[in-house]
């Protein structure tokens, strides 16, 4: 049975701000590891291999606990503890400790004991290494640790530095921060460059702080925060870091600065603008630092940004010269690098590799998803136990029709029995609403959907037009138990949205990640697309079918009596082939094109009608 959760068929978004803002997922991160020497202590970071030796400052294995020095803040009871394994109550929220040397022990915030009981008081705790660190002769600092976390609800997590021996701290970095409600468990290295408080100075204390302020018995606390194999290092004199990249399609759009789509099909590809993040984790200026991006693939790019000069720490955003337009099926490979006039002393952590898929008629899917499952969403606190609606907005680039979309589902076995559809909307301009358009019969979740991909069908095909944005959306109904889908990589804001209970208006997640949702078998030009684009005094419709095997209608509309003139470009930009049509009278004209006049591929065809002109695109298959 079709159960309809959304009645009200329109929804204001953009313009009007009706968007209330909700904590999201949080993102995967890159994993590092720690080399050991015979002992089991840690000597040296991998990010620091080529260093000689003696450029590791200060190293501890947690080995000896009384290094470290627990301290309550604030009144508070909640403690850090050691910890020779893994606390069984932890292993079954978020897993075993993994770090290096976990064997010799770890230091561990155990929040889910306060999570689990009845009363959850505030919790401020902090973990502090006791030996002062001698940074004096360092012109660059960088600390590491290993960790194990897995976010809740309200809980912050903090490295705090002090160079006046622990008198305050006065320099505090959070970490973990785009983790949030139930995202799987990360095991990682945290590398933090921390020149600005210890790089020359003899007085560096260092400490790890968790806080939990909001006390709410419902939803208080988080799960752990387990720490080990913290590492300070004297840093590079040229060190240029990547921290994120970008793929942005549709950029100046109704999202300014695009969304990213990892599938594609051949037929559906558009410019692709390449950006990426640094960070300047040397001790001294990076001068004329530049974003470089390399593409391999079917066909291949080469950009760079321009050059700036980046202070110690300092963070910035640069943009490739030119954009990316995939031509041909198959696999690309997107490498961004930065470099400076100084040579890289460490190059490992300059280089990001992201690939996008483009696929052919067998393989023609659609998604905005990396495929890699970081997390899962069931609701938002707010409406916690009611109907939920959520999933991405995606931008179509020509005319597209499909009928299924396919959903990854997390392994939770409450899962199983309960209900899910899919529902799409459409993005009205002229009224800046998003409007209703169709949803799927209701699949109920089995004992083989766990953990697996399952494809939910429209009784009919659906169209959006070419530049046309939609919303394709996943529902539960509810319950005690909802269901879980799953979260990919972070995206954009306001780029994921949804619909609580008895809401009219989408909310939009905070630091967002895509739903793992997908368009299947994506087809172009068949759509009945009867809306004509405007110049002037003259009209251009969508040629149809399109994509065309044999002939093609190509339909315009004069307001007077004018001479026309059609020309037909290919990809480059190459002249194919003119028609010059005199004196037309005012009213619907139409043409029709055979296609043994085009090699197969996408071509453009512009309509001058005095001194304006239309142009559409076309696929000859």
């Amino acid at each position: 049975m079709k159960t309809a959760f959304i009645t009200t068929l329109s929804f204001f978004l953009f313009t009007t701000y009706g968007l209330t803002q909700i904590e999201a997922i949080g993102a995967a991160r890159m994993n590092e590891t720690i080399n050991m020497d015979p002992g089991g202590h840690p000597v040296v970071i991998n990010n620091y291999q080529e260093r000689a030796a003696g450029d590791i400052i200060v190293a501890d294995d947690f080995a000896d606990f009384t290094n470290w020095l627990s301290v309550t803040e604030d009144g508070t009871t909640a403690e850090w503890t050691w910890e020779s394994e893994t606390p069984a109550v932890l292993e079954n929220h978020m897993g075993t400790m993994t770090s290096t040397t976990h064997e010799n022990g770890f230091a561990a915030f155990n929040g889910v004991q306060y999570l689990l009981d009845t009363d959850v008081d505030i919790q401020n705790a902090s973990l502090e290494y006791q030996p002062v660190i001698n940074c004096v002769d360092a012109n660059a600092v960088t600390l590491s640790f290993e960790q194990r976390y897995r976010g809740f609800n309200f809980e912050k997590t903090y490295v705090e530095v002090s160079n006046n021996a622990g008198v305050s701290y006065d320099f505090i970095y959070e970490v973990n921060t785009n983790s949030y409600v139930n995202e799987k468990p990360i095991q990682e290295t945290i590398t933090l460059n921390i020149t600005e408080a210890a790089a020359g100075n003899s007085d560096v204390k260092i400490r790890f702080r968790w806080e939990e302020s909001s006390g709410d018995d419902m939803y208080g606390s988080g799960y752990a925060w387990l720490i080990d194999d913290f590492v300070v290092s004297e840093g590079w004199n040229a060190d240029l870091k990547i921290t994120d990249v970008f793929m942005q399609s549709g950029v100046g759009g109704l999202i300014e600065n695009g969304m990213t789509y990892y599938h594609l099909y051949e037929y559906q590809t558009t410019e692709i603008e390449l950006s990426a993040k640094v960070e300047n984790f040397a001790g001294i200026e990076q001068i004329n630092a530049k974003l470089n991006v390399e593409v391999t693939g079917p066909s291949g790019h080469v950009c760079m940004s321009e050059s700036t000069d980046l202070e110690i720490a300092a963070k910035d955003s640069l943009f490739c010269s030119s954009a990316f337009t995939p031509s041909g099926v198959g696999v690309y490979e997107v490498k961004f690098w930065f470099d400076s006039d100084l040579d890289e002393d460490f190059v490992s952590n300059d280089t990001i590799v992201r690939s996008i898929v483009v696929g052919s008629e067998e393989y023609n899917d659609y998604a905005r998803h990396d495929g890699i499952e970081t997390g899962s969403i069931a609701n938002v606190l707010v409406n916690s136990g009611s109907p939920l609606l959520i999933g991405n907005l995606m931008q179509f680039f020509d005319v597209s029709e499909f009928r299924e979309v396919t959903v990854n589902i997390s392994d939770d076995s409450t899962n199983i029995g309960q209900l899910i559809y899919v529902q799409l909307m459409k993005y009205n301009t002229d009224l800046d609403e998003f409007t209703y358009i169709d949803q799927t019969e209701d699949h109920i979740i089995t004992v083989s959907n766990l953990g697996t991909v399952v494809s939910l069908y429209f009784e009919e095909n659906q169209c959006y037009k070419e530049n046309e944005y939609g919303l394709i959306l996943v529902g539960h109904y509810g319950g005690t138990n909802q269901v879980r889908f799953s979260l990919a990589q972070d995206v954009e804001e306001k780029t994921v949205l949804g619909f609580m209970s008895g809401e009219t208006e989408p909310f939009y997640l905070e630091n967002p990640q895509a739903l793992m949702i997908q368009i299947k078998n994506l087809e172009y030009g068949y759509c009945n697309i009867s809306v004509a684009e405007y110049e002037g005094e003259f009209g251009l419709y969508q040629n149809y079918p399109n994509p065309f095997y044999e002939t093609t209608t190509i339909e315009y509309e004069l307001a007077n009596s004018d001479n026309v003139q059609i020309t037909f470009n290919d990809i480059s930009g190459k002249r194919i082939k003119t028609l010059n049509i005199n004196n037309q009278s005012a009213g619907k004209h139409y043409i029709n094109l055979n296609a043994t006049d085009f090699a197969e591929g996408i071509y453009f065809y512009t309509v001058n009608v005095g001194g304006q002109s239309l142009t559409k695109r076309m696929i000859v298959l």
